[in-house]
């Protein structure tokens, strides 16, 4: 009833316009002036019927679900005014936290239009490691993928996506093609439980991940998850023959190098090795024998504390011997803005330098989720931070060392 309604007037419309208009309008350029009115009336039916479906459901019916995506339907068809642009959503690591990722959406201004979370001028860009750590990396993979299929967001692969990667995928003697260390592999095998039902769930799921890139060039930026270096970003274009990374290629990336060189570093950054005589344990009383350094500074003369980003020790305060030094490109200051995840920044700074942005608030030991909105800009605003945290989260409690009396 009401489509036949809505078709009867669009016809009597259409016949009055086509009546009033101009001959030279209607006649001489006929083909054009049709194309355009058509447009406009099938973007006048479009809207009309969703306001209807919108006072129904959010007014009378008080559908909640309903009524966002009825709203999410109207910003999208009246987008006009940003079809020409592209704004984006740099979102952190998410490490698995799948209601903190909702959260953080709605935040943003996303909302759920047939079950895919979207918005009506921007785009997500998620800048890996989105699964591990965290209670429903399952969930948070399944959100990103079907995001990634609707157009609504872009993703790159971070260290923990290739881990999985190499551990979930066989050999030709069924073996993974890498074994990981202890820690890492209780990861794993903590992700690999949440498809306990479903194996063919997690084959697909990490099929998909290798058609994942590595690096991202938006509109006058760069998204890299730990490493940024011109030539590396040369040497690993080219991996993904056939739209993903294929077996041989994954095999061929364990070999000696520069394109294992290349590859590694740009999803774990640049770490230095610790001298032999100087010992440092993180929280957990592991020892460490290297840390993550500032690659947009010039190492030499460089103090430990100085060059460290990232790391969740402290290091000492005393010039980095030059043989310690590996050889790697400094970031240049003039290069585009680079933003990055992987050095869970909780403290930040989380620009530490302007044209390096960091989105990773370390959701896994501060409860904080972050994404910056990106708009084109040339300076970096810590303004444009949007952060998310979970309600009950607690900072961990200090060990503090019994006196004997």
């Amino acid at each position: 009833m009401a489509n036949g309604f809505l078709l009867f007037f669009a016809m009597c419309f259409f016949a009055v316009a086509l009546a009033l208009a101009p001959a030279n309008t209607a006649r001489e350029a006929n083909p054009l002036f049709l194309m355009k009115f058509l447009r406009e009336l099938i973007f006048f039916i479009d809207n009309f019927k969703l306001t209807i479906d919108a006072f129904r459901n959010c007014l009378f019916l008080k559908h909640q679900t309903k009524c966002n995506e009825n709203r999410a339907r109207m910003a999208l068809l009246n987008n006009d005014a940003h079809q020409d642009e592209q704004f984006y959503d740099i979102i952190g690591d998410v490490h698995g936290q799948h209601l903190l990722l909702q959260k953080l959406l709605l935040k943003l201004g996303y909302a759920l239009l047939n079950g895919v979370w979207t918005h009506p001028h921007r785009k997500a860009v998620f800048v890996g490691d989105f699964i591990n750590r965290g209670p429903n990396s399952k969930g948070v993979l399944n959100m990103v993928r079907d995001m990634v299929a609707s157009g609504s967001a872009l993703a790159i692969l971070g260290n923990h996506e290739i881990n999985a990667i190499y551990y979930f995928t066989k050999d030709d003697d069924g073996n993974p093609l890498r074994i990981p260390g202890n820690n890492n592999r209780r990861i794993l095998d903590k992700f690999a439980a949440e498809y306990f039902n479903s194996p063919k769930a997690l084959k697909r799921d990490i099929k998909w991940l290798r058609t994942l890139p590595l690096f991202l060039n938006l509109n006058g930026a760069r998204v890299v998850h730990a490493y940024w270096n011109n030539e590396h970003i040369e040497r690993i274009a080219a991996l993904h023959t056939d739209g993903r990374l294929k077996k041989s290629t994954l095999q061929q990336l364990l070999t000696e190098g520069p394109l294992k060189k290349a590859f590694f570093e740009t999803i774990k950054g640049i770490e230095l090795s610790m001298p032999n005589d100087l010992v440092i344990k993180d929280s957990l009383n592991n020892k460490r024998d290297n840390f993550r350094v500032k690659w947009w500074v010039k190492p030499k003369g460089k103090t430990f504390r100085k060059l460290s980003y990232g790391n969740k020790f402290e290091l000492p305060d005393y010039t980095i011997p030059n043989e310690l030094i590996s050889k790697y490109a400094v970031y240049p200051k003039s290069a585009p803005i680079v933003f990055i995840g992987h050095y869970c920044m909780g403290k930040g700074p989380m620009i530490p330098t302007h044209n390096v942005c960091c989105v990773d608030a370390c959701v896994s030991n501060c409860g904080r989720l972050a994404a910056y909105q990106y708009n084109g800009e040339q300076v970096l605003d810590a303004q444009n931070f949007v952060f998310v945290t979970e309600a009950h989260h607690r900072q961990p409690a200090p060990v503090i060392k019994k006196m004997r009396l």
